[in-house]
Order: structure tokens, then C-alpha cells, then sequence
């Protein structure tokens, strides 16, 4: 397929030089030790491309039962390594002889990955209606603001005759969960996940998403890095993808001189931004769990026990959140990685997992026999008097 997107790729690559000086100027974020591209890179030549079409392959029948444990505790486990981009990734025209994909560029769904969001989506949203069309819809604001960002530097450089787009992303090879762009392209799903929610902006004729807004927040609020940062300012965020892709600034916080030039990252003309300008791709034939390392997998919770003072509180002190407890424990039983139970490590008490019982109320556990999916509630409490802000 040879569209005019990218026809503006070939003419705009053949005439920019390297800038070895913001080659050197590695990204100042903390270092995440996850290689994002080496994780889609093993991807094998078995994996099957289907191509997308918006009007059909989108709804895609997919059954839950066909994900073995093993597949959606992988599955869930890259979404909080490696965020959203572990569902689905976006790949430069730029890049197009390189793998992952030889030959092929846009935006490549994850068979496993789509079907996984859907379940998280019917578990806090059981009322939810065409859920496999908003699970790729989820992914596409996602992955669509990747495209956008590209073909948005991609004009810069015309300008400039100067690379801008690859100093930037080699300057993140140690933090790549720390890029600003991650925080501004899950800004674009929570942007949409406002407008479809009907129960903050109610619409004649529109599908039930009452709750996406929230199941989005608690979603990608438990991503690494850059990807949790969504809710912040735009302006800022803006304007720190800026001074690192034209100043080569790149730090949390940063800000370039010609702030003039932070409305225009990722502005390209509405006609280049449908579908129709990106190719899609759905993955089959792939698994996480043969590819994920399995210190990273979500953890497996199948019993749930409360220690002896954790059962005297609930039993007197929070007597009235004993139905809400025992929803809650049900809950992390049957869809340990859903969205609405926040279910975390407690990163100030190694060894210890959060789970949230409701919006005041969480519970801390600790895994007792990890290979058999045993738990004890440790503490349980209001989530300040439990050190959650």
C-alpha cells in the first residue's frame, strides 16, 4: 500500500543528517531496566498478521474461556512492566525494514492483548455493550497519538533537515517507559474515555459506556513511569516532549526556550488522522507467557484469609464493609487483574500487595504460597491510616 502519508516519510527521511551532539544527551529519568523494543523484538516469524478493517475486524468475536490462567497472568503482568504499549505498539514507517515485522509499519494489535482488555472491560463494566469494539478503540487513542507524534516531528525535520524524532528515542533507550510522549497518548485515551462515558457527558443514542472514564483512570494509573503521568498538565507535558525533541532536554520538568513550539507536538492535519492513513494489524499467534519472563507475570490468587487481628477489625470496628470485603475478595479471586481493584505491590513494604475494597477502604496482603495462589490480609483500613495518599 503506498499512501501519501507514506510518500511524506520517503521524501522527508532521504534529506536529514544525524545531530551527534543531542545524540549524546541521554534522557535524566530514572532508569526502568524494561527493554520495551527487545520484548516486542522475540516476537517469531509464526506470528500471523491479519490485516484490520475498521468496519468488521473490530468486532471480532472473542471468548474468554479461550485464555488459558497462564496467558491473561502474563497478560496482565506486561500491562504493568511495560504499560498499554504491551497490547499493542505503534511502528514507525521509518523503521519499516526493522523487526519487529519486516516490511510492515502501524499499528499492530496483540490477538491475546485485545481479548485480555475486553475481559478487564466486562469485569468492572459487565453492562457494557460492543466490548471488543471498544477494547481496539481503547488501543487505537493509544497508539493512534504515537502516529500522530511522528508525523508531527516528521515535519519539523523537513524544516530543520535535521533528525529530531530518532535523537529522542535513542536518548530513552534505558527509560523508555519515562517518555513524556507515553503520558500525552494515554492523555488521548483518557480525553476519550470522558467523551464516551455517558454518565459524565449523556448522549441520545449512544452505546452504554457509563464507567469507562473511571475504569480508564484506574487502568492506566497502575502503568510504569511516564504512562501513570497522563493526568497532568498537557501544557507541561507539551512542552517537555519539546525540549527534548528540539532542544535535546530531556528531564522531568524541562521546558524549551521556544515554548512558541509546544502547542504544535503531535498537531497534524484532522484529514491524516483516521484510520485509513495508519495500517492496522491484529497479531495472532502469539503469547505472552512463552515470551514474558515469569518474575513478571501477575501474581496467582486463588485463597484468601485474613490474619487474626485483620478478623476481629472486620468483625467489630468495619463491621458494615464486611459484604463490601467479601465482594472485594471474590472479586480478586475470579479477575485478579481488573482495573477497579487497583490490586498492587505496596511498594513502601516490600513483599506486600494493595488491594482497594473502596474509594476510602483498601486492604494489604501478602502471599503466603505464591505456586498455589495463597493469601493473608495483613492490614486492613482507611488508605491513609494505611500510608496511601
Amino acid at each position: 500500500m503506498s499512501t501519501r502519508v507514506e510518500r511524506l516519510f520517503a521524501d522527508v527521511l532521504k534529506i536529514l543528517r544525524d545531530d551527534d551532539r543531542d545524540l549524546q544527551r541521554i534522557a535524566d529519568y530514572p532508569d526502568s531496566n524494561i527493554a520495551l523494543d527487545d520484548f516486542w523484538g522475540t516476537i517469531g516469524d509464526d506470528a500471523v498478521l491479519q490485516p484490520v478493517d475498521r468496519a468488521t475486524d473490530r468486532r471480532l468475536s472473542g471468548d474468554e474461556t479461550d485464555m488459558a490462567e497462564d496467558e491473561r497472568r502474563a497478560v496482565d503482568g506486561a500491562i504493568r512492566v511495560h504499560g498499554i504499549d504491551a497490547l499493542a505498539m505503534y511502528k514507525s514507517y521509518r523503521y519499516l525494514q526493522k523487526r519487529p515485522f519486516p516490511n510492515y509499519w502501524g499499528v499492530f494489535y496483540l490477538e491475546s492483548g485485545i481479548a485480555r482488555l475486553e475481559q478487564l472491560l466486562l469485569y468492572d463494566l459487565p453492562a457494557l455493550q460492543d466490548s471488543r469494539f471498544v477494547a481496539f478503540d481503547f488501543l487505537w487513542r493509544h497508539e493512534s497519538y504515537h502516529f500522530r507524534f511522528d508525523v508531527a516531528s516528521l515535519a519539523f525535520e523537513g524544516v530543520a533537515q535535521k533528525a529530531l524524532y530518532e535523537p529522542q528515542k535513542r536518548a530513552f533507550y534505558r527509560c523508555r517507559d519515562q517518555q513524556p510522549e507515553e503520558a500525552l497518548a494515554n492523555h488521548n485515551v483518557w480525553e476519550w474515555a470522558k467523551r464516551e462515558d455517558l454518565s459524565l457527558s449523556p448522549r441520545r443514542g449512544k452505546l452504554s459506556r457509563s464507567g469507562i472514564a473511571n475504569f480508564a483512570y484506574d487502568f492506566m494509573k497502575t502503568q510504569p513511569g511516564a504512562y501513570a503521568r497522563f493526568d497532568e498538565s498537557i501544557t507541561d507535558l507539551r512542552r517537555e516532549a519539546a525540549a527534548g525533541l528540539f532542544e535535546g532536554l530531556r528531564f522531568r520538568g524541562a521546558a524549551p526556550q521556544r515554548i512558541d513550539l509546544s502547542p504544535w507536538i503531535g498537531l497534524i492535519p484532522t484529514e491524516l488522522r483516521g484510520h485509513g492513513n495508519v495500517p492496522e494489524y491484529l497479531v495472532r499467534n502469539v503469547r505472552l507467557s512463552k515470551l514474558l519472563a515469569l518474575a513478571h507475570w501477575f501474581p496467582l490468587v486463588r485463597v484468601i484469609s485474613e490474619s487474626d487481628d485483620v478478623a476481629k477489625k472486620i468483625a467489630t470496628r468495619y463491621q458494615n464493609l464486611r459484604q463490601q470485603w467479601v465482594a472485594t475478595k471474590d472479586k480478586l479471586v475470579r479477575a485478579t487483574g481488573a482495573a477497579g481493584l487497583n490490586f498492587k505491590q505496596w511498594k513502601p513494604s516490600p513483599g506486600l500487595w494493595s488491594v482497594r475494597v473502596n474509594d476510602n477502604f483498601r486492604a494489604h496482603l501478602r502471599a503466603i504460597d505464591t505456586t498455589k495462589g495463597i493469601w493473608e490480609v495483613v492490614e486492613f483500613g482507611p488508605h491513609t491510616e494505611l500510608g496511601h495518599g
